[in-house]
């Protein structure tokens, strides 16, 4: 059995309404990288590598007698935005 990897890089930008309401709930939620990730996916298919670094399973592929299992690492963190305290989560 071999490894193969390949790379790849994707933003993902949401906007949000302003809305006094929701704001607080929503810098709480963007300041736990993992709440993030598991309301993103299933947390059955999701290891926590640490540093804030994720492996999601794909589903396995199987084409004649060649079977992939593909997995994804992907790294998660949170910077302050531009007032310098509402979290931007990357």
């Amino acid at each position: 059995s071999g490894k193969v990897e390949f790379g790849s890089t994707a933003n993902l930008i949401t906007t949000f309404d302003k809305n006094d309401a929701n704001d607080e709930i929503i810098k709480e939620w963007l300041s736990d990288e993992k709440r993030i990730a598991l309301s993103i996916w299933d947390e059955k298919l999701l290891t926590d590598l640490g540093n804030s670094v994720y492996r999601l399973q794909l589903m396995t592929l199987q084409f004649v007698t060649l079977q992939l299992a593909p997995s994804v690492d992907t790294r998660m963190w949170i910077e302050k935005g531009n007032d310098g305290k509402t979290p931007v989560f990357k």
